[in-house]
């Protein structure tokens, strides 16, 4: 019996796979490896479960839209298995940025009130998980622009666009944690 058609197209896969991964994360190419292979697995065994359903696939294509439905298969795998390490990544991350205990029980005592501190450790905590979920280039942006470190002028409109998103995704958490934007909840009416 003859290969099926899916298999003999694997090699092809894995270098439509490698050119997307170097694409997507050339920052992290530690990580290119797994992700591929962990794909291809999760391609075979689908094409293994579903091969009744995917003639033109066991048989080979008749038609362009079948062959490209295969790689988009492939695709779509991938950028799951992207967003799986990515949200992996942002657990760890997450975990390691700890809101410090010690830092809150030092302020001053005709400093804010205990609502107001608990508040603000409840955005503190909302800040570091939308944090963790930025791309690791966006939580550069946002620390050099929030320690000054570099001219906020010197941004391109690009950086800019990142960093307008960042901080809009970051609003938006925020109010839909705590119901209202960061500045009307810390707002003093005094």
């Amino acid at each position: 019996m003859t290969e099926p058609w899916w298999k003999t197209q694997l090699p092809e896969v894995e270098r439509l796979l490698r050119s997307q991964v170097r694409r997507r994360l050339p920052s992290r190419r530690w990580e290119h490896d797994d992700l591929v292979n962990d794909t291809l697995l999760a391609l075979s065994e689908w094409m293994r479960r579903h091969e009744r359903e995917h003639q033109a696939w066991v048989a080979g294509p008749r038609r362009d839209e079948d062959r490209e439905a295969f790689f988009g298969l492939a695709r779509v795998i991938l950028q799951r298995r992207l967003a799986d390490r990515f949200r992996l990544n942002a657990r760890e991350w997450h975990r390691r940025v700890d809101v410090d205990e010690g830092a809150l029980a030092q302020v001053p005592s005709g400093g804010p009130s205990a609502e107001r501190t608990v508040l603000l450790r409840r955005m503190l905590e909302i800040t570091v998980g939308v944090l963790a979920t930025l791309k690791p280039e966006d939580r550069d942006l946002i620390a050099v622009v929030a320690t000054g470190t570099g001219p906020l002028e010197a941004l391109g409109p690009r950086e800019r666009q990142r960093l307008k998103r960042a901080r809009r995704k970051l609003v938006d958490a925020i109010i839909a944690e705590l119901g209202a934007p960061a500045a009307e909840l810390l707002r003093t009416d005094e």
